[in-house]
């Protein structure tokens, strides 16, 4: 069946036609049918817009001097994750002169790194943007053995992980393996297995002592502390600290070692010990109302001194981020005990692996606290949730869809927002009210 044409404006590139070395392309306004993508036919094209240049028959690279490696630094920090990079702000962040960064545009688009976009206005042509082509080529440019010593850190950080099972040691591994990985600096991709092992490993242990005996400088985590915070969350969370670790534990209960018996109501709110004490517990005495496992340091507190309905009779122990050492033997030893283990973290990514961690040492008899979707919804502060941490979630529901606490995770997408503990204390029902706390069990 025939129809009447309805052309409507829109801008198309032209296909690409060879020029010497280069290869060619413009941007023009045509009229094109909606229906059946036919052109409106015209007198005289319209004029071009703007055009997009490559090579064909690539050139040999230039020598780097420093102005040119300043250039294909800015380019490459610019570019990473967009389309078009612009030219002015990079003629901006590079500090040289606006002529000489075209210059060196130019000689990187006739080694085939790139594509310069031009717009056209009558005769002039101004140069508006720079797609990257080549990101290796360019970076071997501007960092010349920096590909090789990526690929060497990324197979010595994949094969030092291997066999370890702890959800950073996931994270981190599965961003071994992903795209993203050919962007990370050597030195961050060698971080980053050193604190998923120590993690992994559960122990304590000051930043700079860490730094020393892994990566052979005692400053190294401190340089790279902002991007590995960016990926992995706050470092003290890893059990990565300042200075050397303790061990929290208030609430009722007791614990015996070598022959002393320590009754923790005797010495309230809660005590201290070094973290090698937890190795050498004789016995624990838990309470009847059993073991209850707190991520941040306020409400571990408030647990402590019976401020919080349906924690005033438990054990209470300080996770501190992702349990270490002690907490988890604390959690297996409850587990021998047969007493109630229960989880209470943020409602967030970290604190739904926090509960999954302590789930699995407990021989999958913990369950969680105040962390389920209701508990979300009824809070009355919530943070929002940024890109990286709702890109986090989805790749954790897709390789976990079935792990405890997925309809957690699910409405943290749902409802953009994550919930600190914290932010639950105005609504709970203090110890000895009338209403109780709800348990998810």
């Amino acid at each position: 069946m025939t129809h009447q044409c309805s052309y409507r404006q829109r801008s198309e590139w032209s296909d690409w036609e060879v020029d010497g070395p280069l290869r060619v392309r413009t941007l023009r306004k045509v009229f094109r049918c909606s229906r059946c993508g036919k052109e409106r036919p015209r007198r005289q094209p319209g004029r071009p817009e703007k055009r997009e240049r490559e090579a064909v028959r690539t050139e040999a690279p230039p020598l780097a001097t420093r102005e040119a490696r300043r250039v294909a630094e800015h380019l490459l920090s610019r570019a990473r994750g967009r389309t078009v990079c612009g030219v002015r702000g990079l003629i901006g962040k590079s500090g040289l002169p606006g002529s000489l960064v075209e210059e060196w545009l130019e000689t990187f688009m006739r080694c085939g790194w790139i594509r310069l976009r031009e717009r056209l206005a009558g005769s002039r042509a101004e140069l508006a943007g720079v797609l990257v082509r080549d990101f290796a080529s360019l970076e071997e440019f501007c960092h010349p053995g920096r590909e090789a010593a990526r690929a060497r850190a990324l197979s010595a950080a994949v094969a030092g992980l291997g066999g370890l099972h702890h959800p950073i040691v996931h994270q981190v591994r599965d961003l071994l393996h992903s795209p993203e990985a050919d962007s990370l600096a050597p030195e961050l991709i060698s971080a980053l297995a050193v604190v998923a092992r120590h993690a992994a490993s559960g122990d304590a242990c000051a930043r700079r002592v860490l730094s020393a005996r892994e990566l052979g400088d005692s400053k190294a985590l401190d340089r790279l502390s902002g991007q590995l915070e960016r990926i992995l969350g706050p470092l003290e969370k890893l059990n990565i600290r300042e200075g050397g670790s303790v061990f929290l534990v208030g609430g009722r209960g007791g614990i015996e070692c070598r022959g002393q018996l320590l009754r923790l109501s005797r010495l309230p709110p809660f005590v201290g010990l070094a973290s090698d004490t937890a190795s050498i517990l004789d016995k624990v005495h838990f309470p009847p109302a059993g073991l209850l496992v707190v991520e941040n340091m306020t409400t571990f507190e408030a647990c402590c001194r019976r401020e919080v309905e349906g924690a005033a009779d438990t054990m209470v122990a300080w996770a501190a981020g992702f349990p270490g050492r002690s907490v988890l033997r604390l959690v297996e030893l409850a587990a021998r005990a047969g007493v109630d283990i229960r989880v209470w973290a943020d409602i967030d990514l970290s604190g739904v692996r926090i509960f999954r961690l302590v789930h699995d040492r407990s021989g999958r008899q913990a369950s969680p606290w105040h962390m389920s979707p209701r508990d979300l919804v009824a809070a009355p502060v919530a943070l929002p949730l940024s890109a990286r941490q709702a890109r986090a979630i989805e790749a954790d529901l897709r390789a976990h869809p079935q792990e405890p606490l997925s309809d957690t995770l699910e409405a943290i997408l749902q409802h953009r927002c994550w919930v600190e503990q914290e932010a639950l204390m105005s609504i709970l029902p203090p110890a000895g009210g009338n209403q109780r706390s709800s348990t998810r069990r």
